[in-house]
């Protein structure tokens, strides 16, 4: 079994990922609980989503309180404060502080980089949810997480068809080697690929 590993969320993963379709939320949940992780965010956050995206948060995710005073202490630390966060977003720093070894995860730059500055580990929305594919089985399971990843980081989706086209074009194609370059060969036409 693997170790326990918290994630803290922060408003706009929600709300990118579920605004739609909030029962999401449960198959994420089936998907963490397989890889041992727990989901976590703030009593700020919470309230700064939309009451039926809230309904969900609050059945499958832990909410942290984190006080106005707390928040007030942060900022008492030796960070940049030309570049904060919003306050919602400083309560995922103090709610992971709480919760030990946490690791927020956010699209926000600003976040990541001032949870840095306190020793938070952060991640990229896009990027956990790249990992949680990679480790998961079953592709219905797989199938959501790429959904959400598209609609966390739209561009990802555009990546994800380029590397499709790449690898029906690769799989279609005959392969010879010579010396260290894979030379693609098609018909009469070749390729160096630097693979």
């Amino acid at each position: 079994m693997s170790l326990l590993v918290d994630f803290v969320v922060d408003a706009n993963f929600f709300i990118s990922s579920f605004s739609k379709y909030p029962a999401r939320l449960a198959t994420l949940r089936e998907i963490c609980e397989a890889h041992n992780y727990n989901l976590f965010t703030s009593d700020f956050i919470l309230r700064e989503l939309r009451r039926y995206i809230q309904t969900e948060v609050r059945k499958y995710v832990e909410i942290v309180k984190v006080s106005r005073n707390e928040i007030k202490e942060l900022l008492k630390d030796p960070i940049d404060k030309k570049s904060l966060p919003q306050i919602p977003d400083l309560s995922l720093i103090i709610a992971a502080k709480k919760l030990g070894k946490a690791v927020i995860v956010s699209s926000d730059f600003k976040l990541l980089e001032t949870a840095k500055q306190v020793g938070v580990k952060g991640l990229m929305g896009s990027a956990w949810l790249l990992e949680l594919y990679e480790k998961t089985r079953g592709s219905m399971l797989r199938r959501v997480l790429k959904i959400m990843r598209d609609d966390v980081d739209p561009s990802s989706s555009v990546e994800s068809q380029i590397s499709e086209a790449l690898r029906i074009m690769r799989s279609k194609v005959d392969k010879k080697t010579t010396g260290g370059e894979v030379i693609i060969a098609k018909g009469g036409d070749y390729i160096k690929d630097l693979l």
